[in-house]
């Protein structure tokens, strides 16, 4: 008897997957720069910044993915003014960064961006956050 098997896999994103064992999240995020935030970060976790118009997420983001020794970057904006957005693509691009082996890289080539803008319903704020935690690596 043959079977097909694909590599589909449809699983809701609310339900978390199943795991033989949790990791230890022990290995401090290091930037080697200051990056004021109220909580340290583990390499691998997940960081939210919240805040009103023109309160620099926009800078302490851009540091994080600067300067952290990540190697993805999910960067999930919702409710952003156009212009806010336009500024992140333009000045994204041109950041570069030196990894450990001394070579140095582009931020964009290991960042992901998923934004929308802030007339867009709620339900789509939520969906673009949804996005990218399935994109998350």
């Amino acid at each position: 008897m043959k079977k097909q098997f694909t590599m589909l896999q449809s699983w809701h994103v609310c339900t978390p997957r199943p795991v033989a064992s949790k990791l230890f999240a022990d290995t401090p995020l290091l930037t080697g720069q200051l990056v004021c935030l109220m909580h340290p970060l583990v390499l691998g976790g997940t960081c939210a910044i919240p805040g009103a118009f023109g309160r620099g997420k926009t800078v302490i983001s851009q540091a994080l993915s600067k300067y952290s020794s990540s190697e993805a970057v999910v960067y999930v904006r919702c409710g952003e003014r156009t212009n806010e957005m336009a500024g992140v693509l333009m000045d994204l691009p041109q950041l570069t960064m030196t990894l450990l082996n001394g070579r140095e890289e582009f931020v964009m080539k290991r960042t992901t961006l998923v934004s929308n803008a802030s007339n867009m319903p709620i339900a789509a704020h939520e969906a673009s956050i949804y996005t990218g935690k399935g994109v998350m690596p």
